[in-house]
């Protein structure tokens, strides 16, 4: 029999006052550090882009895949935890950055460059893979995205480091497919699968996320985003599912219980990106699928703040 695990997460109301962007980064860094990767581990190193998907899970629910990513960041600041994501000596790292640095552009591949020397001094058994930028719609950015892919493909060519054209994997006509993406710069489902699928040699574990209709049940973006690929991630019998808001989906899972049968289903990124229980309520039919031995529930921390009552 299926077992359901309830939480009640009632936070202090000091951490209600944290801003939705700084004090994540910050947790996400506290969480790498408390998570040290070993010889095994294929990382995935970026920012929201990369942050956003399930990699273990993407990639036959394998626990050496693990996700190092941190909504928000941009180049130079990868070297702020860079030592927490080599210092185990990882097998592979998959790195893509650079998108938010769009207002200073040019400090991309300088600040991989480092990147690259960085781990070839301390790491030097990883190999590591640079992917390109992904497309982008927005006029803020996209202009940035095509000269600065060319510049990081030299550099990798000149430091002897394989490059990996994602981009080439998903835009069309130069633009981010709207099949794909919902915001004009972070993808759905159906382009993960597309990333998955064409590096899935590279990481030598096939990948195992499904084709499916992205799911949109919310009328959030990021809420929609989160779904898609929680609704395309297979859930296989004996499954642990963590289900939740965002305290939910900022744990690293399948490390953190040390199984790759354990899967994060929850939504959000931080306080100010964090779905309520009426909003969580329309994930459940896609995230509680199959036969999952166990459902840890955890939800309300947006709910008892405001007029209503831990009753209600």
């Amino acid at each position: 029999m299926k077992k359901i695990y309830l939480f009640i997460a009632l936070t202090l109301m000091s951490l209600l006052t944290f801003a939705d962007d700084i004090p994540f980064r910050n947790q996400r860094r506290e969480l790498f550090a408390a998570l040290p990767t070993d010889t095994n581990s294929i990382v995935f190193l970026g920012n929201s882009i990369t942050n956003f998907n399930n990699w273990s899970e993407a990639f036959s629910s394998d626990p050496r895949v693990v996700n190092r990513g941190i909504s928000g960041i941009e180049s130079k600041e990868v070297l702020d935890h860079l030592d927490l994501i080599v210092s185990g000596q990882p097998a592979k790292l998959f790195l893509m950055i650079g998108i938010n640095d769009y207002q200073h552009a040019a400090d991309v591949v300088p600040n991989v460059k480092k990147m690259i020397a960085y781990v070839r001094e301390h790491s030097p058994r990883t190999t590591m893979y640079v992917q390109s930028i992904l497309p982008c719609n927005l006029d803020v950015r996209k202009g940035m995205v095509v000269p600065t892919n060319k510049d990081l493909k030299a550099l990798c060519e000149s430091e002897g480091v394989a490059f990996v054209d994602v981009y080439g994997m998903v835009a069309q006509n130069g633009l981010l497919p709207s099949a794909h993406t919902n915001d004009n710069l972070h993808l759905m489902a159906s382009g993960f699968r597309l990333w998955c699928k064409g590096i899935e040699d590279l990481v030598g574990i096939p990948c195992t996320l499904t084709q499916t209709a992205n799911a949109s049940p919310y009328g959030n973006a990021h809420f929609n985003q989160r779904a898609s690929v929680i609704n395309a991630l297979p859930v296989n019998e004996g499954d642990v599912l963590m289900v939740g808001d965002y305290l939910s989906a900022f744990g690293e899972w399948a490390e953190l219980m040390g199984s790759g049968k354990v899967k994060n289903h929850g939504i959000g990124i931080g306080w100010g990106y964090t779905p309520t229980i009426s909003q969580l309520t329309q994930l459940v039919p896609y995230a509680v699928k199959g036969k999952p031995a166990s459902v840890f529930l955890e939800v309300g921390t947006k709910d008892i703040v405001g007029n209503k009552t831990a009753k209600t």
